[in-house]
């Protein structure tokens, strides 16, 4: 039996995090994921330091600019972003800007500009160092047992790769499971009432890939069009995720682990639309390449973007924590100790975890994972 204070459940961004606190704090600690870091959630989205563009308050922008970028800066992650506001009506928003200031190429329509001060990450890097720092303390396996009623008493872990089980006493188990928190702790028979607060949002995303002074290496949100589209740059060149907005984007109680969702048709041919109009050259430039999918994005009651880190109603020592905007992972990195502190003493130092960091591997971003077709403008326009 392996006495630990904090065991954190999931392997995205979140649980990585609270890991990397917990282990900076003194606190012994241990996070299983059940399969590559990052491949849910973290890796279906484009890597977006998100506050809110500006509509949902100071808050989100003190987090980033006081905890993230301090954090990413830190350990040799360069955050960057070049970030345009397209709107039908002036708004006090970002930095006045005119329709000079935009890459060319991008057709503005008659609509104000405005600069924005929103980021982008490589989000593979930074789970690849948290990864790497914490190794000793992860194991990838899968849950198998779980002992208590209202406390958890032990929880019982099948190692993946030698089938071995890992029995774990923990002072504080933390749901970090992403669009599996409802399905986990349903699994423990938690029925809270909190939990009914969780939806998830369908979204696609249409990736365009293509040489660097092609495809502007700039951001954009545009209500004008009805498209967000974040642009990530590397040696190779700039690939684009272009999300287009839904007058009713589809919500859903469940989702599946890994985020995936079954791609609309009808929205991608819809956003591809969108995006001509934004960018004509799109349609004209042979060396561009594009794919789409759909996946699940986690809200937490009405509002976009609302955080949860907290007791699971009717247990003394279940945490989750659902960030629901990337930016938010770090504000519940610093919340859970406090929690922890209130419920559970230290038990002393970090034991030995038998087969922690075998088999442990970062996902691959999901445009590079294994079966994705890349396709020209004429081919992704006809539905191929």
């Amino acid at each position: 039996m392996i006495p630990i204070d904090v065991l954190i459940v999931g392997g995205g961004l979140q649980g990585l995090l609270l890991l990397d606190e917990f282990a900076a704090s003194g606190r012994s600690c241990a996070l299983v994921t059940q399969s590559e870091l990052g491949r849910g959630q973290t890796l279906h989205s484009h890597g977006l330091l998100n506050t809110g563009f500006g509509f949902a308050g100071a808050a989100l922008r003190t987090t980033r600019d006081q905890l993230v970028v301090p954090f990413l800066q830190a350990r040799g992650i360069q955050p960057y972003g070049d970030w345009f506001l397209l709107m039908p009506d002036d708004v006090e928003v970002g930095e006045s800007a005119s329709a000079e200031n935009l890459p060319a190429g991008f057709e503005a329509g008659g609509t104000h500009v405005r600069r924005l001060h929103e980021l982008n990450f490589p989000r593979r890097g930074l789970i690849e160092r948290l990864g790497r720092d914490h190794l000793n303390r992860i194991v990838r396996g899968r849950i198998v047992g779980v002992h208590g009623a209202g406390t958890i008493e032990t929880v019982l872990v099948e190692l993946e790769m030698s089938g071995a089980n890992l029995l774990f006493a923990p002072a504080v188990v933390i749901a970090a499971t992403g669009t599996g928190t409802k399905r986990f702790l349903g699994s423990l028979a938690v029925g809270a009432p909190q939990l009914s607060k969780i939806r998830h949002r369908r979204v696609h995303i249409i990736c365009v890939r293509g040489p660097a002074g092609v495809l502007p290496d700039a951001s954009l949100l545009s209500l004008t069009h009805g498209l967000n589209v974040v642009a990530h740059a590397n040696r190779e060149g700039v690939t684009w995720y272009s999300t287009p907005f839904q007058d009713e984007d589809p919500n859903f109680d469940e989702a599946p682990d890994d985020a995936e969702a079954d791609i609309d048709r009808d929205v991608v041919a819809d956003g591809l639309q969108r995006l001509q109009r934004l960018f004509p050259p799109i349609a004209t430039r042979n060396e561009l390449r594009f794919t789409a999918y759909a996946g699940f994005r986690q809200d937490v009651g009405e509002i976009v973007g609302t955080p949860a880190c907290e007791l699971v109603d009717g247990t003394t020592n279940l945490l989750m924590a659902l960030p629901s905007l990337a930016v938010n992972a770090w504000s519940n990195a610093k919340i859970a100790p406090e929690i922890v502190d209130a419920v559970a003493p230290r038990r002393g130092g970090q034991p030995e975890i038998p087969g922690a960091g075998v088999g442990v591997g970062v996902g691959r971003v999901r445009e590079d994972r294994s079966g994705v077709r890349w396709s020209t403008w004429r081919q992704m326009s006809q539905g191929h």
